[in-house]
């Protein structure tokens, strides 16, 4: 029968062969793996957006509708087409704001299906109003009224403490100070 020493021995040299076999397959693998071209994964190919030229926001509509994308990718075929930055974000907030369009996850997405144009924030002023408003206003006549009864307490609690204490000055310098 062996000794203990002599089988100990065996079995560090067999289990170094093993290790030895299976870092060498390891390796193996992986050099097969670097000098294979791996497939790459096809991106989705969608026909390319060309802008009709018309209008900017129906352009700008019209691009989102036909791919969901970041509003720099919108922005980025409208200056292809000829279309001003400024103008295609300006056009984009609108529309997020008219509830056209959304951004989700920095991706915008239709709201609607159909463009419609957006319409004004602002109203015009009604020139009758206008009109109204000026001869509203008094003549050269009439002279203004001025208030000049004043009461110290209701001046204090109006001032500011920069206020009070610019007043205290002109107050010493009239009634004279230490």
């Amino acid at each position: 029968m062996p000794d203990l020493q002599t089988q100990l021995a065996k079995a560090l040299e067999e289990g170094k062969r093993k290790f030895l076999n299976a870092t060498l397959d390891a390796w193996e693998h992986h050099e097969q793996e670097i000098r294979q071209p791996q497939p790459q994964p096809k991106e989705k190919t969608m026909s390319a957006f060309i802008p009709t030229k018309i209008s900017l926001s129906a352009d700008i509509f019209a691009c989102i509708k036909h791919a969901p994308r970041a509003p720099v990718s919108v922005k980025e075929i409208m200056i292809k087409a000829g279309y001003n930055k400024t103008s295609v974000f300006s056009l984009i907030t609108q529309m997020k704001r008219a509830k056209l369009i959304e951004l989700r996850e920095g991706v915008l997405y239709t709201l609607v299906d159909a463009y419609s144009p957006i319409n004004r924030t602002y109203k015009k002023p009604n020139k009758t109003k206008a009109q109204a408003g000026i001869a509203a206003l008094p003549s050269a006549a009439t002279a203004p009224i001025i208030k000049t009864t004043w009461d110290a307490s209701t001046i204090i609690d109006h001032l500011s403490l920069r206020q009070a204490r610019a007043l205290y000055d002109e107050l010493t310098k009239v009634f004279g100070g230490k």
